[in-house]
């Protein structure tokens, strides 16, 4: 059971750094357009969305999976 848990987890955290990675890129794209439209509270309020994203994302990649790993 040990490794067939090991492997939903990867499984679990290769999905959700998937899922993170399309968020990702529809903030850049939201972001390039305030930018393009020169608003800049919108463009501000992206970029903290963006962060928190991508911390997300480290959080996620460096979770260890049943096995330590």
């Amino acid at each position: 059971m040990g490794r067939q848990t090991e492997s939903l987890d990867k499984i679990a955290n290769s999905n959700k750094l998937q899922e993170l990675t399309s968020l990702t890129r529809m903030i850049l794209f939201a972001s390039q357009t305030a930018t393009d439209l020169d608003v800049q509270f919108p463009k501000y309020l992206l970029e903290l969305a963006l962060g928190a994203v991508l911390e997300e994302m480290h959080a996620v990649a460096s979770t260890p999976t049943t096995d330590g790993r």
